[in-house]
């Protein structure tokens, strides 16, 4: 069933490109294309189907995001076609898609209160190794267990942790071909990675009450 509907959406896509095409050239070049969706299920690993977990197979998500020909010609360095290794999120999509679309800065936000909570991937478009926020943020409200369950998942690393238990994960992804095999090295009792652990902690502390610290620590 998981892979019968993999198969369908990627026909959907395709429909979508293809009737993209029949527009008229205009509209065509000026048309940018995002591609996104909610995230993947467990498959068998640590004995366990769906989702209601925070390892890479159950958070994370597809994204694409394809600048209009008319964007290409505006900014000629955009780089079509790279792959960005730095953490990025889908409340990052609202702030790139004003950028995108060209809306000047003083009519993004309302007022202070109204302003997205995203930072824009637009710097992305010509630089793929540049830097727009230490960490992605993924929780849930564990339904069997109670509390709330949240990973902090950078460039290399990810941090699990729960509000109602100590129990705490840490994995490396360096140098790993394979996450489901990395995450089967729970690393956060490791005295060579206590640096790392503490910097997630720092990190989550200086953000439980303001979001923006997680894009003011580089990590």
């Amino acid at each position: 069933a998981y892979y019968a509907t993999v198969r369908i959406m990627d026909e959907q896509i395709k429909r979508i490109f293809d009737n993209i095409k029949t527009l008229d050239k205009e509209k065509y070049e000026n048309t940018h294309i995002i591609l996104t969706s909610d995230h993947g299920f467990l498959l068998g690993e640590y004995k366990r189907v769906a989702k209601w977990n925070l390892v890479e197979s159950a958070t994370r998500v597809p994204l694409g995001i394809f600048p209009s020909k008319n964007l290409q010609k505006l900014f000629p360095n955009i780089k079509i076609g790279t792959t960005v290794p730095n953490p990025v999120e889908q409340i990052d999509l609202l702030p790139t898609i004003l950028d995108m679309a060209g809306i000047p800065e003083q009519y993004k936000p309302l007022n202070r209160k109204d302003k997205p909570p995203g930072v824009s991937l637009a710097p992305y478009f010509t630089d793929a190794l540049t830097y727009t926020k230490s960490v992605s943020v993924t929780e849930y409200n564990r339904w069997d267990k109670g509390g709330t369950a949240f990973a902090l998942r950078s460039k290399y690393f990810k941090y699990i942790a729960f509000s109602n238990s100590n129990e705490r994960f840490l994995f490396d992804y360096r140098g790993g071909d394979f996450y489901r095999m990395v995450e089967r090295h729970n690393l956060i009792n490791d005295p060579l990675y206590s640096p790392v652990r503490l910097q997630f902690e720092k990190i989550w502390s200086l953000s439980k009450n303001d979001r923006v610290s997680f894009q003011s620590i580089k990590f």
